[in-house]
């Protein structure tokens, strides 16, 4: 029987371990220079039961890859599992709030009957979920304000409709990162236009993009991109084949016509 302190180290070990996973697939060398020497091997076999017990899935990439040798990653059943616990607690928070307004303000029949309370906050919840989708002008085969014109028919966006992320700023924000403030939904080539619909993201951050876009404090859209082929004999300049990589929301883009068509209503 393993004592107290023992458990505790190894309930440590796994905690560290999924954490490394969770952010991206764990390769064997991560894995051990997470951990001092004499704890390597140790957390190679935790790594192991927790594939045995199904949180963890081990992938082994070929010899004929960059990234050669084993890779671990976060069970898909996992990652639904905790999704679908933020999302508990976060009702749970929201049902909290609204009990203790209602007690402030003397309704108490109401304060009493959390289920109740609940049951209006889902339908609310949901109806901003179908609702909370803004439409953007991307790219536009306009002169951009760094005096090159992007050829929309040669920008390549399968590898982002693969991993369609909205970003704030570029990921640029030292607050914030590379984190999503949502993904498009839809992508679209019209008219010399690259048209996206964003849905946003439901943590606070996103939230308050998404009020501003829909109040009218934020208008535009940038794209990433990267440049495989200029054409420097045209007149101005154009960018003649391009690789998508995300688009940003953004206070002043350099494409004048990246701009919202139309604005999320899930704040009405």
């Amino acid at each position: 029987m393993k004592d107290p302190i023992q458990k505790q180290r190894d309930r440590r070990r796994r905690k560290k371990i999924l954490r490394l996973a969770w952010e991206r697939p764990l390769t064997r060398g991560r894995l051990r220079n997470a951990f001092p020497r004499p704890l390597q091997d140790r957390a190679e076999e935790t790594a192991e039961a927790l594939c045995e017990d199904g949180v963890l899935c081990r992938e082994t990439v070929g010899p004929g890859s960059a990234n050669a040798g084993v890779k671990y990653r976060v069970s898909d059943t996992l990652k639904k599992a905790v999704r679908r616990r933020r999302l508990r607690k976060k009702v749970r928070r929201k049902v909290s709030h609204a009990v203790a307004k209602c007690r402030l303000e003397g309704r108490h029949d109401r304060a009493e009957d959390p289920d109740t309370v609940r049951a209006e906050i889902e339908p609310e919840r949901q109806a901003r979920a179908a609702a909370g989708k803004s439409v953007f002008t991307v790219a536009t085969n306009e002169l951009a304000r760094d005096g090159a014109r992007l050829r929309i028919d040669g920008l390549d966006t399968s590898a982002f409709e693969q991993n369609p992320v909205v970003l704030w700023d570029h990921g640029q924000d030292d607050r914030r990162g590379a984190e999503p403030i949502g993904r498009a939904t839809s992508l679209r080539k019209r008219g010399g236009e690259l048209v996206a619909t964003v849905e946003w993201a439901e943590d606070e951050f996103a939230q308050r993009i998404a009020e501003k876009v829909e109040n009218g404090y934020l208008n535009a859209a940038s794209l990433g991109f990267d440049a495989q082929e200029i054409d420097r004999h045209a007149t101005p300049p154009e960018i003649a084949r391009s690789e998508m990589l995300e688009f940003s929301i953004v206070s002043v883009p350099a494409d004048t016509g990246a701009l919202v068509k139309s604005r999320a209503t899930a704040h009405a």
